[in-house]
């Protein structure tokens, strides 16, 4: 039953919804600031404007790469630039090419307007902006388009979880399930500045497609005071846009090992000031899952989405886009051995649509705002129409809607950069679940669900609807011409199944020592969040209880609070070669997690007493030379948890005993000592191309008795160290290469073959994990497909 307000809360939503009023009047608020607009005019030495002058836009540390025209006008405009140091090189017919180096700081537009001096003279180049800012305190990683079509081709129902994996410091585990900096909550994801709070790792819910993105930004430490509620990390994601390119499409078809086929259509582009970008893919295999067994079974599955981005820019201020989308995942629930000839056939199936409308005011180069309407709905049905599971006959019927407003507003002075913002979001929770026991054999008839049975199941049906209600500020002052201040404060206040009220400062420093081109930054972020959302009223709902042998054991779930200290540095060797270096401590109270129920994708919130989680992760990046790119990473991490573990649904059928991590000290699911990765990609003047990535893991801890091992299949064996209790190490090999045929023709060509663990290493994911049971690596698959294009390539 939902609390009653007390005049305290009453008074914090009536000012909430007052400031939220009172800044949307003003237009109030700025995107995620990670990528921008870099805008002017191009004139010539009387100030008449020179229209077909030619820029180019790179990206200093990153693949983004742009050329445009200059209107009629002599206006031109880069957008989706991320926020980076970049350099832009000008040329304009008569005139001494131009070359000018600066630095994109927020989504605010930066404006450089470009002024010959003279016919083959030195230009003369105006630009209205603050000081470029010399480093930033927060540990970030930035990947364009270009960058996620040369990867190697992952899984559907992991592809934009592979992303993140290139990155230091994360585990990955089963279909795309991740471990940030050794969390066990899963990060923040943000499409086009509007936070997501599902949970995009594997089949919890179908995640975009990579194929819709323009540039992806990966935070991972000092998160700025605008981000919340999922702590882990942030995935910023921004999509393609109609306004970036004139008309072109493309259709490409893939296929490869484990049946698998895909089908991807996009086509976009833009008359006068509107831009429209639309997207469609399908895609199915027979491995769709990873497996609890070797043996493949009972195991196919496919995924589909479509996507339209309209953007409209009716002045040079303003800009407006709306996105909706669609997409859907169906999939067997893989098998045992035992469950396959039994005949178990679960199903599951995945379903979501997403509405967004943002607007964006630019009041001059200093000031803009943002505001963002939106809505998100998305269910999950597990089906099992013959009655077949064993030994628990299982179904369930979720929905998760969220919808809201997003508003900030940003001013950049010389020396300050501010930003402030606010979010009300209505969060209506739907669960049914329904469990019953099959085969009483499997089940200790001692346990109080041997009581369930299909005559008589357990029933549960829930229905709340909360809010989540958050507002920050933060701010950058750059003191002197060598030290920046991040510096800021976050407020939420969660009223769903979680009532509190929290604040979150987050302080960071960074000291620019311009002759060794070298960059010290440390920071504190004291943050908050609340337990996943999946299936959140049954893991808190009293009725759990009675499926427990310890029904006086069960505690409500709380918000977790977490205190996060980093330091480190960046080395600038050259312009070509970057070094960082970071050291991290996390200190968590109340540490959130989630529990998977056997192999299904259903998943249970659940919460660990605290956890101390400690390491260093170290980077070095070649940026392109000859044609030439690739970073070498290394990251070591100990994350250590204690009980009880609270929440979730834990059967006494399941693999994993969570008796045994009853109370005390014990190793993270997540706590992997060493990880290291290395990655080189060449692009020929041909347009030949190809990547080769390799990835070295040591091994998460695995729960079973000693006693067990010699009973294991002899390649489980293989894989498994009995004396650490932990999954031995593995070292994985991927490679992939491309073509692409008549580049400079409207309908140019594209081919490209992939192989996924080159030396098909066998490998386990984890074993009998207390949260997620045992699942199978992937063996070596080859992946092929061919993309046809029309029209300028994007």
């Amino acid at each position: 039953m939902r609390d009653h307000h007390t005049p305290q809360r009453r008074a914090a939503v009536c000012l909430t919804l007052a400031v939220l009023i009172v800044m949307a009047g003003f237009a109030g608020a700025q995107t995620v600031a990670t990528t921008g607009v870099v805008q002017g005019t191009v004139m010539d030495p009387s100030g008449a404007v020179i229209p077909k002058a030619t820029l180019k836009l790179v990206g200093t540390g990153t693949a983004y790469e742009r050329t445009l025209s200059t209107d009629e006008d002599g206006h031109y405009r880069f957008d989706h630039v991320p926020v980076t140091r970049f350099a832009l090189h000008i040329e304009a017919p008569g005139f001494t090419p131009a070359d000018y180096s600066g630095e994109l700081r927020n989504s605010a537009p930066l404006l450089v307007n470009i002024q010959f001096k003279g016919i083959s003279s030195q230009e003369q180049i105006t630009v209205v902006e603050g000081i470029p800012d010399l480093g930033v305190s927060a540990t970030h990683f930035e990947l364009d388009d270009e960058v996620l079509e040369k990867m190697p081709p992952a899984p559907p129902v992991s592809a934009l979880s592979a992303v993140v994996e290139s990155l230091p410091g994360v585990v990955p585990e089963e279909n795309g399930r991740l471990h940030i900096r050794g969390s066990e909550a899963q990060p923040q994801y943000v499409l086009d500045g509007v936070p997501m709070f599902d949970n995009f790792e594997g089949t919890f819910a179908t995640a975009p497609d990579t194929e819709n993105l323009r540039s992806t930004q990966i935070i991972t430490g000092n998160l700025p005071a605008e981000y919340g509620q999922r702590v882990a990390g942030v995935i910023n994601l921004h999509s393609k846009s109609g306004l970036d390119t004139p008309w072109s499409g493309s259709l490409a078809f893939s296929g490869g090992s484990f049946d698998s086929r895909a089908l991807d259509v996009e086509v976009g582009g833009h008359v006068k000031d509107l831009g429209i970008f639309v997207s469609a893919d399908t895609s199915r295999n027979s491995r769709f899952l990873d497996p609890p067994e070797i043996e493949n079974l009972h195991n196919e599955g496919g995924l589909a989405h479509v996507f339209t981005r309209f953007d409209w820019s009716p002045s040079r201020k303003d800009a407006l886009h709306l996105t909706l989308a669609t997409d859907g995942t169906d999939f067997q629930v893989p098998n045992q051995q035992e469950q396959q000839d039994e005949g178990q056939r679960q199903r599951q199936e995945l379903r979501s649509d997403y509405e967004a409308l943002n607007w964006t005011h630019a009041f001059n180069p200093y000031t803009t705002s943002d505001v963002s309407l939106f809505r998100r709905s998305s269910t999950d049905r597990l089906l099992d129409p013959g009655f077949t599971g064993m030994p628990f006959f299982l179904e369930q019927n979720r929905r998760l809607r969220n919808e809201g407003i997003r508003a900030n507003l940003a001013r950049d002075w010389k020396w300050i950069s501010l930003k402030g913002g606010i979010e009300a979001r209505r969060v209506p929770i739907t669960e049914r679940f329904t469990l019953a026991v099959t085969d009483p054999e499997d089940v200790d008839p001692e346990s109080p669900v041997s009581e369930f049975t299909l005559d008589d199941p357990f029933r549960f049906r829930g229905t709340r609807t909360g809010s989540l209600l958050s507002a920050y500020v933060q701010g950058r002052v750059r003191i002197g011409e060598h030290l920046t201040a991040d510096l800021g404060i976050r407020w939420d206040h969660p009223d769903l199944v979680v009532h509190d009220n929290a604040v979150s400062p987050r302080i960071g420093l960074a000291y620019h020592i311009a002759r060794t081109n070298t960059t010290l930054h440390a920071s504190y972020n004291r943050l908050f969040q609340i337990p996943p959302l999946e299936n959140l009223l049954l893991s808190t709902s009293p009725q759990v209880a009675e499926l427990s042998t310890e029904p006086d054991d069960q505690h409500a779930l709380v918000g977790e609070r977490q205190n996060h200290y980093q330091f480190g540095f960046e080395q600038q060797f050259g312009k070509r070669v970057q070094l960082g270096v970071v050291r991290y401590v996390k200190n968590i109270k109340n540490s959130v997690d989630d529990e998977q129920l056997f192999e299904t994708a259903i998943v249970f919130p659940v919460q660990l007493t605290a956890s101390d989680i400690r390491g260093t992760e170290v980077r070095l990046d070649f940026t392109p030379v000859n044609n030439l790119r690739a970073y070498l990473s290394y990251a070591n991490a100990r994350a250590t948890v204690t009980g009880p573990i609270v929440g979730g649904l834990f059967l006494e059928a399941e693999e994993g005993d969570a008796g045994e991590f009853t109370a005390g000290q014990f190793p993270g699911d997540q706590d992997e000592r060493n990880e290291a990765q290395f990655g080189l990609t060449y692009t020929h003047k041909s347009g030949l191309w190809g990547t080769f990535g390799s990835r070295y893991d040591s091994g998460i801890p695995a729960h079973f008795d000693p006693e067990d091992f010699p009973s294991f299949d002899p390649r489980i064996q293989a894989v498994l160290d009995p004396v650490r209790q932990r999954t031995k190490p593995r070292t994985t090999f991927d490679l992939v290469a491309g073509m692409d045929f008549w580049r400079e023709s409207p309908h140019a060509v594209s081919v490209q073959v992939g192989v996924n663990n080159l030396t098909d290493k066998f490998y386990l994911y984890n074993f009998r994990s207390v949260f997620s049971g045992t699942h199978i690596g992937r063996p070596r698959e080859v992946v092929a497909g061919i993309e046809f294009h029309f029209g300028a390539r994007r």
